[in-house]
C-alpha cells in the first residue's frame, strides 16, 4: 500500500507545523495495520530525528510491522533547505 509524499502529516510548512519522528503515534498507527492486514505500506512524513534535523522523509513498513525502508530527500519544498542521505532502515 503505497501513500505519497508527505502525505502522513501534510504538504502544508509554518511555523507550528508538526514534525513526526518514526516513534510517534500515527507511524505506530500505520505499523499496527500493516501487521491486522499483512500488507507493506510506503508513506512520506515530514520528519524531525533525535539531533533535531528535519527530513522529507519517506518510510516502508513491512507486514510483521518494522521499519524496513527510510528515504531522506535532499530537500523539503522549493526554497526550503533540507539534509540528505542514502536509503536505510
Amino acid at each position: 500500500m503505497g501513500f505519497p509524499e508527505l502525505s502522513l502529516n501534510g504538504y502544508h510548512f509554518s511555523k507550528t507545523m508538526t514534525w513526526l519522528s518514526r516513534t510517534s503515534p500515527e507511524v505506530k498507527a500505520l505499523q499496527k495495520k500493516a501487521v491486522e492486514k499483512g500488507v507493506y505500506i510506503s508513506v512520506g512524513l515530514a520528519e524531525q530525528d533525535q539531533g533535531g534535523k528535519r527530513w522529507n522523509s519517506q518510510i516502508v513498513i513491512d507486514p510483521k510491522g518494522k521499519i524496513v525502508g527510510r528515504q531522506h530527500a535532499r530537500s523539503i519544498s522549493p526554497g526550503r533547505r533540507a539534509s540528505s542521505s542514502q536509503a536505510r532502515p
